[in-house]
């Protein structure tokens, strides 16, 4: 999934960080059996796997996610 996120945020000029979810316990009891997650402002935007098109369309529409 990082390689999706790296273009798609290169494309758009979205800056992102990359956290292991397993440093923060919060996060950690939400999605350990979800990792890769990718989350934008706390909300879902893929698990696993997602196309470079799909990311696009989730992170251009206001309030999508899975």
């Amino acid at each position: 999934m990082r390689a999706v996120v790296e273009e798609v945020a290169e494309e758009l000029g979205i800056a992102f960080v990359e956290r292991d979810v397993r440093d923060d316990p919060e996060l950690e009891r939400l999605y350990v059996l979800e990792i890769p997650v990718l989350l934008m402002e706390a909300r879902v935007v893929a698990r696993y796997r997602i196309t470079p098109a799909e990311l696009r369309d989730r992170l251009t529409r206001p309030g999508r996610g899975e």
